[in-house]
């Protein structure tokens, strides 16, 4: 799938940036594409199955979602950074609930919601949590639609659904990867 920063590979791939020091500086935000270049911007301002809205200076331009790999958000705040720690050190209950916290004081930082209840989902998923895991997943799903990391929610969440204990939810399964093969991304 997609390459991860350093922290981030001890649990899967995809398009979040959970490493945030791996390559955002404190104020800049990087865009990665798959091309291999970075973009190094002031801010990412939306991230959606269309594309990256970006400001640099005084001007706002798009990226095609096709050509981003991942973006790292150089403006994470603490809470967010501490749950990222606690995954990669395999701390699934605290990490979650970092997550939880990060959400809470998000300080106006759009992007902190989504990648946190992706963080929260997965040490949910991690923790042998699935059906925790697939509640998070779903609202994901229900509250950013058309976010760039939705096709990496789909393909977790069909994941969780076949882990899910007490028996796999085939259905739930079925449908996640539906949406990943349904032609929209």
């Amino acid at each position: 799938l997609w390459l991860f920063v350093a922290l981030m590979l001890v649990v899967g791939s995809g398009r979040a940036a959970w490493a945030q020091q791996g390559g955002a500086t404190a104020e800049k935000d990087v865009i990665r594409l798959v091309n291999g270049q970075n973009l190094s911007v002031d801010e990412v301002i939306e991230e959606t199955l269309e594309g990256v809205k970006f400001r640099l200076g005084r001007s706002i331009s798009p990226y095609p979602a096709a050509d981003v790999l991942e973006v790292v958000h150089g403006n994470a705040p603490y809470e967010y950074k501490a749950a990222v720690q606690s995954l990669a050190a395999h701390q699934w209950a605290k990490a979650a609930a970092s997550f939880d916290r990060a959400i809470a004081n998000a300080e106006g930082k759009k992007w902190v919601e989504p990648y946190s209840l992706y963080g929260k989902a997965e040490a949910l998923r991690l923790q042998g949590d699935t059906q925790a895991a697939l509640a998070v997943y779903n609202r994901f799903v229900s509250s950013y639609g058309s976010h760039l990391l939705l096709r990496d929610i789909y393909l977790k969440q069909g994941e969780a659904a076949l882990a899910a204990k007490p028996a796999p939810d085939y259905d739930t399964a079925g449908r996640a990867f539906d949406e990943l093969v349904g032609g929209r991304f």
